[in-house]
C-alpha cells in the first residue's frame, strides 16, 4: 500500500486524497481481522488488539513508531478467506474508491512461507495488577 504518484508528504498542510491516512490501515486490519488472519504486521511492527494506528502531521504511528509509505502489510491466516474479504466491494469503500482513482497504489500478493515479527511495543499495565496470595 502505497501514497499516490502525486502524494506530498513533506507540506504539513497537505491532506491529499493520494495519501495513506491511519484510517486507511485501520480500515485494512479490521479486514483482516474478519478474516480471521492469525497474525498481521505493517512494516514489521506486529499488530496485536490494543496496537495503536494513528497519526501526526503526514506521519503515521504504529505502536508508537514512526512509518513511511510504502506499506508493507503481512497477514498469516487463510489464504482464500483473506483474499476474498480484501476483494469484497463493500469493504474499505474509500481506500478502494481511490486505488480506483489511481491516486493510492495497492497490491496484494500470495506467499508460501510468511514470518511475522513478534510485538516489540510496549503493555500499558494500567488497570492490571498482580495477584496478592493470602497470607495463612
Amino acid at each position: 500500500l502505497d501514497d499516490g504518484f502525486f502524494g506530498d508528504r513533506t507540506s504539513e498542510e497537505s491532506v491529499s486524497q493520494s495519501l495513506i491516512h491511519a484510517s486507511d490501515l485501520r480500515d485494512l486490519i479490521n479486514v483482516l481481522r474478519t478474516a480471521n488472519a492469525q497474525a498481521i504486521s505493517i512494516n514489521d511492527q506486529r499488530i496485536i488488539a490494543s496496537t495503536p494506528v494513528t497519526s501526526v502531521g503526514n506521519t503515521i504511528l504504529v505502536n508508537n513508531f514512526h512509518l513511511l509509505p510504502p506499506f508493507t502489510i503481512s497477514a498469516i491466516g487463510d489464504q482464500d478467506i483473506l483474499e476474498s474479504r480484501l476483494n469484497n466491494e463493500d469493504s474499505m469503500v474509500d481506500l478502494r474508491k481511490r486505488i480506483k482513482d489511481n491516486s493510492i497504489q495497492f497490491s496484494a500478493q500470495r506467499v508460501g512461507h510468511l514470518v511475522v515479527p513478534i510485538y516489540n511495543g510496549n503493555f500499558n499495565l494500567k488497570y492490571i495488577s498482580e495477584a496478592q496470595e493470602d497470607a495463612q
